[in-house]
């Protein structure tokens, strides 16, 4: 039988070990968690029927995503910042590429809804993240690797996300926090944070040459990655008259 349930992994296996044509094709794989003997019968169904096809000459074996999520991690995912996490989202929305082609992924981008431990939908932007990285991975073997005619990804539909935040530090916060830190360099940055709109990171970046009236922040310390100013309002050029807090080029006050 081609499918049989393997005791060790708790899961149904998918094997094929047939000769086709006087080559003899084997294929076995573990099929993924949860899925049913009805499921698992599917599977072995369309599986063979696609091994026969392939084999015969009949279709072009078409490349399954979970070699281009190997690809893609081996090559390219490294050099990345969020390597860690691509890795872990990947890994963990592994049952739903297992097993399945290319041409599936616009659908299992528009079924994909998984839950948490407590069996409650998880937020559509942590669902957003884990399908970004499913299709960038599927991308970059079609465009480098030369897997599928097509870009997979073209077809693909993404769950929309509205997570806009509009809660915001107002001045009586903003001062009773700057009274629980002493004055300095420390009070200055969140003071300048505060009045400026600048991110944490890009306070501790931001220059001000001598005879300027604005922060200037270089491009590898913006999120955009573009340069980006900042004009001075009277709260900001008091503070750059009492404090030298790393931004200023050189003094402006004592």
């Amino acid at each position: 039988m081609p499918i049989r349930f393997d005791t060790r992994n708790q899961r149904w296996r998918f094997e094929f070990d047939q000769v086709i044509a006087g080559q003899r094709q084997r294929a076995s794989r573990l099929l993924p968690k949860g899925y049913t003997k009805a499921e698992a019968q599917k599977f072995d169904l369309e599986e063979t029927k696609r091994l026969h096809a392939v084999a015969a000459g009949v279709n072009k074996p078409e490349p399954l995503i979970e070699d281009a999520v190997l690809l893609y991690l081996k090559h390219h995912a490294p050099a990345l910042k969020s390597f860690d996490n691509i890795v872990r989202e990947l890994k963990a929305c592994y049952e739903a590429y297992a097993g399945k082609p290319f041409t599936a992924l616009p659908a299992i981008a528009l079924s994909y809804k998984p839950v948490d431990d407590n069996k409650k939908p998880m937020a559509a932007a942590t669902v957003r993240n884990r399908l970004s990285y499913l299709r960038a991975a599927c991308r970059y073997a079609w465009k480098h690797h030369g897997l599928g005619d097509s870009n997979p990804a073209e077809r693909v539909s993404m769950p929309k996300v509205r997570n806009e935040r509009h809660v915001y530090l107002g001045r009586p916060e903003f001062l009773a926090i700057c009274r629980r830190i002493k004055p300095g360099k420390a009070r200055a940055a969140i003071r300048i944070a505060f009045y400026s709109g600048m991110r944490a990171a890009e306070v501790g970046h931001a220059k001000v040459h001598a005879g300027s009236d604005v922060f200037e922040l270089d491009g590898q310390h913006t999120k955009n990655g573009c340069r980006a100013w900042c004009q001075f309002i009277t709260e900001l050029l008091t503070l750059c008259a009492t404090h030298r807090c790393g931004q200023c080029s050189q003094p402006s006050g004592p």
